[in-house]
């Protein structure tokens, strides 16, 4: 809470639904994104509300019958203390196909990009990129009911083992 009251974040968000089909979306944020511990790491003077975030996304989502597709991409800027700015771009695409009104699946795809920074031996990528699929079939026992289990293949998150696999089965209960 006091975080929130002296360094607030600003976002908007402007929608577009031409059709029942068809929506569109862009969204805008920026704030601190420093936390207080940071604050006696910082030079004179400078206090970490010099320090933003900004994010910039799109969004889109289409259905027709038993498709359902939507995708975002968010395109962020940290102000990194005696370093400058670092990029990233993120985004993903997903499409969902119902069978019947209990049994659907969808599919994912995600991939992270990071900008490089300077250094004294040349340009250096400040994070892995990263890309992601997954794969889930759903079923619906009643409107309050379902299942799902979840495939992901992970690659570039980790330099011991560049490709991650998980298998997950969740249940959901809503009320």
């Amino acid at each position: 809470p006091r975080e929130q009251r002296h360094h607030p974040t600003t976002s908007v968000r402007l929608g577009y639904r031409p059709s029942p089909t068809w929506s569109f979306g862009v969204s805008a944020s920026s704030g601190v994104y420093l936390r207080e511990m940071a604050g006696g790491s910082l030079p004179l003077g400078i206090s970490r509300g010099d320090y933003q975030q900004r994010v910039l996304a799109a969004d889109l989502a289409y259905a027709w019958r038993h498709w359902q597709l939507w995708s975002e991409v968010y395109f962020s800027r940290f102000e990194i203390p005696l370093v400058g700015d670092a990029d990233t771009t993120s985004y993903y695409i997903e499409g969902k196909y119902k069978f019947t009104p209990r049994l659907s699946a969808a599919v994912r795809w995600n991939q992270q990009l990071f900008s490089t920074l300077p250094d004294p031996v040349g340009p250096t990528r400040w994070g892995q990129n990263v890309w992601q699929v997954e794969a889930a079939p759903m079923f619906r026992f009643t409107a309050h009911t379902q299942v799902k289990l979840q495939y992901t293949l992970k690659h570039g998150d980790s330099r011991s083992r560049s490709t991650t696999r998980a298998l997950a089965a969740q249940f959901t209960f809503r009320f």
